[in-house]
Parts: C-alpha cells; structure tokens; sequence
C-alpha cells in the first residue's frame, strides 16, 4: 500500500468495515474491527479504543461450538428419542452452547438429565495490535449427570442405564474433542453452573485427528 504526501481520511465505524481514501493514493484496502477506530494521516496509524461501542456478538464462544451443539442436537433427537426425549438447547454466559436432554418438559432431581456444553479451551493469546486473538484451539465437550444414590445399603435403580447414557458418549467421543465429566451430588439437578472444578469426576483429551480414521 503506497501513497504520496498529503492527508489520508479515514470513514471509521466500530464494529464495521471501512475503506480508506486519501489524495493521489493508489489504496484499494478494507479494513474490520470489533471495537476500534483508525484515523491514518503522515505520522503513521492512530488506534482510538471505544470500550462503549464493542459488538454485541462478540463473544468467547466460537462457530465451532455453535455447529457442533447443533450436530449433536440433530444426532441425539433420533437416537435417543424413546428415553431422552426433550431436548433444549441454551447457552451460558460466554455463549457457548449448552444441550439439555431429558425425560420429560420439567427436570428434576432423580429423573433422567443429561447436560452437554460445547466450548472452546481457555485461550489468551493476542494478535500484533493487542486484541484477543481469534481462536484456534481444541474444543472440549463438558457433560454433566446426576451421582447416583449411594448408601450402605443401596436398593435404589440408577438414575441413567447404559441403554440409555451410552448413545449420548458415543456421539460426544466421535467428535474428537476434549471430554470432561461432570457430577452432581445425588439430589441436585445436572446444569452447565454445576460444571466446576469439584464436580469434575473423569476427563479425556480426545482425539484431534478422529475424522481421518477408518470406522472399521
């Protein structure tokens, strides 16, 4: 990008594209920002941050994510249909996709509740103006049921057969992301809040390379 002396203007606007023009200039460059305005003159590039103006759908989630929760959605209606049929899809505070599956309209603490979530890993890189950078880390699928009843004398049938959470891991371990396996304590109702550090029962890296391996 080259241009002789003179004043170079920049139309700005967060969140938007903008072309620049400037006087007896060959400039052909489009520029997209989040939450920045640019103002280019002789001294080089200006950055002006405008915390007020960040885009509404700028968040820690990613299409990834949203993509998969709707494989995964699509997949579980038909394979689970006869022991979870409900399924709703929600998300949490950073926009990530969580998927509830259920017995019924109303869950509740001893009911069949499966609760997926679909995120990608924490990422914290930036990029050479000092944004967050975009993502191109591992996803992880979070799962979270309720602990069965256990006491010294247990004669209470489990909350989830293996007819009926095995379709649901299958599914969730094709996708080849990282899998965590939340709990909760016997009487308390699986959602995404309850995915925490001291819920955390079993974890698996998963497989970043799944798709290329043969199904036999």
């Amino acid at each position: 990008m080259e241009h002789d002396s003179g004043q170079c203007q920049v139309a700005a606007a967060a969140g938007v594209g903008f072309m620049f023009h400037a006087n007896k200039i060959d400039i052909a460059g489009f520029l997209y920002l989040t939450n920045r305005n640019l103002l280019m003159g002789d001294n080089g590039l200006t950055i002006i941050r405008r915390k007020a103006q960040y885009r509404r759908s700028h968040m820690a989630t990613t299409q990834k994510a949203l993509a998969t929760a709707r494989e995964l959605i699509d997949v579980l209606t038909k394979k689970v249909s006869s022991t979870l049929p409900v399924v709703v899809q929600t998300y949490d505070t950073d926009g990530n996709p969580v998927v509830t599956l259920s017995a019924d309209t109303s869950p509740a603490t001893g009911e069949k509740v499966v609760v997926l979530r679909v995120a990608p890993i924490t990422w914290t890189a930036k990029d050479i103006l000092g944004l967050t950078s975009p993502t191109y880390t591992p996803h992880q699928i979070d799962i979270c049921t309720e602990l069965n009843y256990a006491a010294t004398t247990d004669n209470v049938a489990d909350i989830l057969t293996p007819v009926e959470l095995l379709p649901v891991l299958a599914e969730v371990a094709k996708r080849g992301m990282i899998i965590n396996w939340y709990q909760t304590a016997n009487g308390t109702v699986p959602s995404a809040s309850a995915m925490i550090v001291a819920n955390l029962k079993a974890s698996d890296q998963g497989n970043l390379y799944w798709g290329m391996q043969s199904a036999q």
